[in-house]
């Protein structure tokens, strides 16, 4: 937009300028008195000052229009802008928060399942220890019974071995 207003000045300048030089010389080159001479050169220059003060006045109308403009669409930007952000903040809230309920319910299933295993863990492991106690409570019951059967008899298996070194 700026350009365009650079672009309007400078034609403006010129056509300014090119109008009182073309109406200075016109007036020069035409067959009249001094007297009358002047008295053209002032109309002419009334008529040119005139004439480059609505120019101006028209150029303040459009670059006032054209800075409202530029404005007001620089506002609607910033508005869109603003917009989208929220949109854009709003969405990863979002996105962010559901993240956030997934992970605790997985951290939630997790430990649900820790606690079950250790519970499962827990019971296998008295069982097995339960077990291993009634093995080794079977087997001394057996071994005492062995020997309570044992004293009245005697080991012929060592007595033949002494008979045989003898």
């Amino acid at each position: 937009m700026s350009e365009n207003v650079k672009n309007t000045k400078g034609y403006l300048k010129g056509l300014i300028t090119g109008g009182a030089i073309g109406g200075l010389i016109a007036l020069l080159f035409a067959p009249k008195s001094g007297k009358e001479l002047r008295k053209n050169i002032n109309a002419k220059k009334d008529e040119l000052l005139d004439s480059s003060d609505r120019i101006i006045e028209n150029v303040k109308v459009k670059a006032t229009e054209i800075i409202a403009d530029t404005k007001d669409k620089a506002g609607q930007l910033i508005d869109s802008g603003k917009k989208k952000i929220e949109s854009a903040s709003e969405i990863s809230g979002d996105i962010l928060s559901g993240g956030k309920e997934k992970l605790d319910s997985i951290t939630d299933k997790a430990k649900e399942l820790m606690n079950h295993g250790k519970e499962a863990l827990t019971e296998e492991i008295s069982k097995v220890n339960d077990e291993v106690k009634s093995g080794v409570e079977a087997f001394q019951e057996e071994r005492n019974s062995k020997k309570d059967s044992s004293k009245g008899y005697k080991n012929i298996y060592n007595e033949d071995r002494t008979n045989s070194k003898k």
